[in-house]
């Protein structure tokens, strides 16, 4: 039932509006709700961990008035 609605829904969502509402991409009926092709989505990143110019300490966390 819900592959059925799906279907039904990414059928409707094949303008050019819905296209832009899934990211440009026209998926097959009942993947709507799928990440879409894999060349369509970005490249994973890594990022470099954050690290504190100085520790954090006890005073930092009150709130001096």
């Amino acid at each position: 039932m819900r592959g059925a609605v799906r279907g039904a829904i990414a059928a409707l969502v094949t303008t050019a509006t819905g296209a832009a509402i899934t990211g440009g991409g026209v998926y097959a009926a009942g993947a709507l709700f799928d990440d879409g092709p894999a060349a369509a989505r970005p490249a994973a990143t890594t990022r470099a961990p954050v690290t504190a110019t100085e520790p954090i300490t006890r005073g930092d966390l009150i709130d001096e008035e």
